[in-house]
């Protein structure tokens, strides 16, 4: 019986998958989250979020909070700041 359940969902679709060891389903998280992210990129979106979590599962009933999370948002470029501080002035 799987021990984690790995979640992973966007604006139109979620997939689900199990593991039974919290670094795999870690693994398989971050893997699922970028895949989907990769295609809005390649899409150039100009607005999505991704939204992946991994909870634990305890005799077929899931757990109320999330063991890990991961979250990507996509969507029109940020005004550019400089990084640069100004040089004082004396």
């Amino acid at each position: 019986m799987p021990r984690f359940k790995v979640s992973v969902c966007d604006g139109e679709a979620c997939e689900e998958c199990t593991a039974n060891d919290i670094e795999v389903a870690k693994r398989k998280l971050t893997k699922a989250v970028r895949k989907r992210a990769k295609r809005f990129a390649k899409d150039k979106a100009p607005d999505a979020h991704v939204h992946g979590e991994v909870r634990e599962v305890v005799r077929g009933i899931l757990a109320d909070e999330p063991v890990y999370v991961a979250d990507q948002h996509f969507g029109a470029p940020k005004r550019r700041t400089s990084r640069r501080k100004p040089r004082p002035t004396e």
